[in-house]
């Protein structure tokens, strides 16, 4: 990836981020009919507690909400031109990592 020339790279991230959108959207849509249907029927675990079933059904789809969200906005990124990597919070977070594990001698 790293080898790739800057237009390359930039067709490749944004079709990656494209099928992370995709996928992301199909989780959505199904998890999202599953979850509801378990609301309607009123499914539940069965035992003692009886907890719902649509409670952790649609932690799914919101899981992957939250990750179609973050892939807009890489994408935006992406496409405007911004660079998103090697900034000033990662670089920060190296020096500590290489303060933690020494210098590797």
């Amino acid at each position: 990836y790293g080898q790739l020339g800057p237009r390359v790279m930039k067709i490749a991230d944004v079709f990656a981020l494209i099928c992370i959108i995709a996928f992301s959207g199909f989780i959505i849509w199904y998890g999202t009919a599953i979850a509801w249907d378990s609301f309607m029927v009123g499914r539940s675990t069965g035992s003692i507690l009886n907890i719902p079933n649509w409670w952790s059904e649609g932690l799914v789809p919101f899981g992957f909400l939250l990750v179609a969200l973050q892939a807009l906005t890489e994408l935006y990124r992406v496409l405007s031109g911004q660079d998103w990597g090697g900034g000033e919070a990662d670089d920060h977070t190296d020096n500590d990592l290489k303060a933690t594990l020494g210098d590797g001698s």
